[in-house]
């Protein structure tokens, strides 16, 4: 087995998926080692295989081939992290979900998604936005898995609104490392749909996703429930021009973004509960000056330069941002902005 086991593994992957759906051609392994980062931060340790299922049965059949051969299986998302899930050991196989790529239901009624692994935050907000509808987005970008959003971090301007990934999660099925499907919450009842994250018994979503998420090392969730919350704005969000030189202008009557410093870190903590208590707005963060030189910047060389004079770091430290939404109508924005000023 051990002098062979490279061309086992591959003969059993072939015939659960097919040919076209494995690969262990170098050029396809090499991108894979790596996303964002540099050369040379991480190991260059390319996986053994690249694995294309296409449905939950199949990811099942790939973990039982796992613990017969004895291989590693290590799931990702849209990859935009590999420092967490790039191969280090022999025998590897990545299970990347290109093929499972459908929102499978949009209930505007009862406000929730059902979607695949590799949906796209964009995905989710564009459909959910033509219904009156918004989900949260991790500062990951429009193209990061709306699903691995919601297991790995979750955090989210608009968290302080709706709640953290972890709080929006109604459901998934999860396969296991041993093979086995596993529902959770209302899911584990038969007929009872996607209607709850909680389940009898102990909630098992904090095993999966803890503070930052397994990382794909408890198996592989192929199916989420996930909440979706009313969205004030247009059914399509406004955008013009080219990157890098866009910009998106939301309705001016029913959101507001304010600005503002303190001269203290605590100061911003303080502001910003007193802000919590009176529940207005609805997306509230403290913004890093490095956020400020990314979003200046039209170039990484602009990005340099800037940040190297300083002007940011010095003139724009303890920043604490907030856009007020007119959930209901233009009067309520006008009320949350005195509410906000007697507070600042």
């Amino acid at each position: 087995m051990s002098q062979d086991k490279h061309g086992t593994i591959k003969q059993a992957l072939a015939d659960l998926l097919g040919t076209e759906n494995v690969s262990d051609d170098k050029a396809v392994l090499e991108a894979y080692t790596r996303d964002w980062l540099p050369p040379g931060v991480l190991e260059h340790f390319p996986p053994e295989f690249v694995a294309l299922p296409g449905n939950t049965r199949e990811i099942q059949s790939i973990y039982k081939l796992a613990n017969r051969y004895k291989f590693h299986c290590i799931p990702v998302g849209s990859n935009l992290w590999s420092v967490a899930t790039k191969a280090t050991r022999p025998y590897t196989v990545l299970l990347d979900p290109k093929r499972l790529n459908h929102i499978v239901k949009i209930d505007e009624k009862n406000m929730y998604a059902i979607i695949e692994p590799y949906v796209s935050n964009a995905q989710v907000s564009a459909e959910a936005m033509k219904r009156g509808l918004v989900c949260g987005c991790p500062e990951a970008g429009g193209q990061a898995s709306q699903l691995a959003g919601h297991t790995f971090q979750g955090f989210w301007g608009i968290g302080y609104r709706i709640g953290m990934g972890y709080r929006n999660i109604l459901g998934f099925e999860w396969v296991l490392p041993n093979g086995e499907l596993l529902k959770i919450g209302s899911l584990s009842q038969p007929n009872a749909g996607p209607s709850c994250g909680e389940g009898p018994g102990p909630d098992l979503r904090g095993m999966l996703r803890g503070y930052l998420g397994a990382m794909g090392g408890l198996g592989t969730v192929t199916r989420m429930a996930i909440k979706l919350h009313p969205w004030p704005g247009p059914k399509t969000f406004p955008c013009e021009g080219m990157v890098p030189n866009q910009k998106s202008v939301l309705p001016l009557k029913k959101f507001e973004w304010v600005l503002f410093k303190y001269p203290t870190l605590k100061d911003c903590v303080k502001v910003m509960y007193e802000i919590g208590k009176s529940e207005i707005g609805g997306n509230l963060e403290k913004w890093p000056t490095s956020y400020l030189c990314w979003w200046w910047a039209k170039s990484c060389e602009e990005y340099w330069e800037t940040w190297k004079s300083g002007y940011f770091q010095k003139n724009m430290k303890n920043m604490v941002s907030i856009c007020l939404w007119g959930f209901t109508s233009e009067k309520q924005l006008q009320y949350e902005k005195r509410v906000l000023e007697d507070i600042i």
